[in-house]
């Protein structure tokens, strides 16, 4: 499977994510799901997509098209109207190259042959 770290600017991608309640448990089925996002800081606006729960296990995922994570930084806010569930942030600093990226390109120099 490829990296996708660091995140890569302005390139779709999947997170995975806990909702967590007040005591720190996982919140399964959270209702209303409401998730956003902010660009180098910018004012938030809502994602494309909306988080989903994986099975009844309290961790979702959100499916982030390019544009939502075209910055330096981006920050997602994912809330939620369940009693007792906090609203779960997440900050992510992006590369222009993933790892794998980076170490191809290693490589393909590695490979070269330079003269002078």
């Amino acid at each position: 499977m490829p990296s996708i770290f660091p995140p890569k600017k302005n390139s779709a991608m999947r997170i995975v994510f806990p909702i967590l309640d007040n005591t720190g448990a996982p919140v399964p089925n959270a209702a209303d799901l409401d998730s956003e996002y902010s660009l180098d800081g910018g004012s938030l606006a809502d994602c494309t997509n909306e988080a989903v729960q994986i099975d009844t296990s309290g961790i979702y995922y959100l499916d982030l098209v390019a544009a939502e994570t075209n910055a330096d930084v981006f920050t997602i806010r994912v809330q939620t109207s369940t009693a007792n569930a906090k609203t779960t942030i997440l900050v992510f600093y992006t590369s222009s190259l993933t790892l794998d990226e980076l170490k191809a390109l290693v490589d393909a120099l590695e490979k070269a042959s330079f003269s002078i």
